[in-house]
């Protein structure tokens, strides 16, 4: 979103916790391998690890996509009035199901931002090699 401030405008981005770890690999990796990487570009390894990283990402998100589709479907049948006794077990088993779905996927999100803050480390160190180097 991009807003005026004082006069000047000023982007104003709003990302997840997955989502920034991701803006802070790409632009890391496009500074010190290859400004091509922001357009799909670039040598084979450094892509081929975007896309090993784009692929965890993807499994976060159906995580999430799951969590909300049971999470709307626990709405629904709050609303009805008087459950009967089966509806009632299938909604505390969609509850425990939405509490399973959101422990594995927070497994998932922290050992997806761990390896990206790794690998964000082993690109600088390679740069600041680079930097002493040159």
């Amino acid at each position: 979103m991009i807003v005026k401030h004082g006069g000047k405008l000023v982007e104003i981005q709003v990302r997840t916790s997955l989502q920034q770890a991701w803006a802070e690999l790409s632009e890391k990796l496009s500074d010190v391998r290859d400004p091509g990487l922001k357009y799909g570009k670039g040598d084979e390894t450094t892509v081929k690890a975007l896309l090993k990283y784009s692929a965890s990402f993807t499994r976060v998100e159906a995580y999430e996509a799951r969590i909300a589709s049971h999470e709307r479907r626990v709405s629904v049948m709050l609303s009805e009035e008087n459950l009967a006794q089966d509806r009632e077990q299938q909604l505390l088993d969609l509850r425990r199901e939405i509490n399973e779905i959101k422990e594995e996927q927070v497994l998932i999100r922290e050992e997806s931002i761990t390896k990206i803050r790794r690998f964000i480390a082993r690109v600088q160190r390679e740069a600041e090699r680079n930097a002493l180097s040159n």
